[in-house]
């Protein structure tokens, strides 16, 4: 999730947008896991995926050219078993914020 105007920033909105994909990701497409690779120093990206619950899976290193370097990746993931018993009550006081 990226929110460009500084405006909109550390309002919680990637956050909220994260849950709704997870939401949608496993209640209506019944999927058994969502997961992403994020650049390694993005810490930005990091914090948000962890704070929504997402685990390392994995580590590749210098695996992408990206701003004219070899980045390394970092696997993320969630699966439909950790959203059902850890994520369900986070995920309804959450929704009622907004």
């Amino acid at each position: 999730m990226y929110i460009c105007k500084l405006e909109f920033q550390g309002k919680g909105l990637a956050k909220h947008m994260m849950l709704n994909l997870m939401h949608h990701s496993f209640e209506v497409m019944n999927l058994n896991k969502t997961f992403g690779p994020i650049i390694a120093d993005n810490t930005a990206a990091l914090s948000g995926y962890w704070k929504a619950g997402f685990k390392v899976e994995g580590y590749k290193r210098r695996h992408i050219h990206h701003e004219g370097d070899f980045k390394d990746l970092v696997l993320v993931a969630y699966s439909i078993e950790e959203w059902r018993n850890n994520t369900i009550e986070f995920v309804k006081s959450e929704f009622e914020k907004w």
